[in-house]
């Protein structure tokens, strides 16, 4: 009594479920990364960035006016040794 071997090879009607099944989520893969990279969405995700940290800048500038104007001589004295340099 030889037992007959079962084929583990997929149907072509499987293998084509299967590939409707990767397009499928293909198509979803495409459609979320077309909504995360929309120029618009980005814009202002970057525009919402620049915005809280002027804010927060503005805000530690009111409450330590002097850590501003440090800041601010720090920032003008690195500057001005890169234009120096550039002479």
């Amino acid at each position: 009594m030889s037992a007959q071997p079962t084929s583990s090879a997929p149907t072509s009607a499987e293998v084509r479920a299967e590939i409707e099944l990767t397009r499928q989520a293909m198509d979803r893969t495409l459609e979320d990364l077309g909504e995360v990279l929309n120029p618009s969405r980005l814009v202002s995700l970057v525009r919402g960035s620049v915005e809280g940290m002027a804010s927060e800048a503005f805000g530690a500038a009111r409450r330590s006016p002097v850590l501003l104007i440090g800041s601010g001589l720090v920032l003008g004295f690195v500057l001005g040794r890169l234009v120096a340099r550039r002479r």
